[in-house]
């Protein structure tokens, strides 16, 4: 686990299968909860190596050039709103033949404890973005990157 602290944000990040960044997010807010706090996010990365059996049908569905150049990087995003000041948004890469794909989610919100217990139930929404990236990709997800940030005032 790596603890990235800056005037601007605190930064917890793993890739540790089974490591909750939350809990640890959660407590660290509990100590400073008077610090001004805008959003707390979430943000889980899933990659792998593409091979001409196992396409990424997000992808290959884009073109491979355009106007004669060769398209290099080919980059898919949805964003959902969930409920109010909350969102979540996925989105699929592809470099060569390095696939990536991403999910965030993220509660602006100014109220301490409601940021907290949001940040505590980030196992919740990484199943959430988990299943929202698999059923909108059709990918089977390998190796992960989760990290927690929290951008005070």
């Amino acid at each position: 686990m790596l603890l990235t602290i800056e005037p601007q944000r605190i930064e917890i990040s793993t890739t540790q299968e089974g490591v909750d960044c939350g809990v640890v997010l959660g407590k660290i807010l509990r100590r400073l909860k008077e610090t001004p706090l805008t959003a707390v996010g979430l943000n889980v990365a899933y990659s792998r190596i593409m091979s001409d059996e196992n396409p990424l049908p997000g992808i290959s569905a884009l073109p491979s050039a355009v106007g004669g150049e060769r398209v290099t990087r080919r980059i898919v995003g949805l964003t959902f709103d969930i409920e109010e000041n909350v969102s979540n948004s996925i989105g699929l890469e592809q470099l060569d033949r390095l696939a990536k794909a991403h999910g965030n989610a993220e509660r602006k919100d100014s109220d301490v404890e409601s940021l907290i217990a949001w940040s505590e139930s980030f196992s919740d929404s990484i199943a959430l973005l988990l299943n929202r990236l698999k059923a909108a990709w059709q990918i089977e997800v390998t190796s992960t990157n989760t990290s927690s940030d929290t951008p005070p005032q």
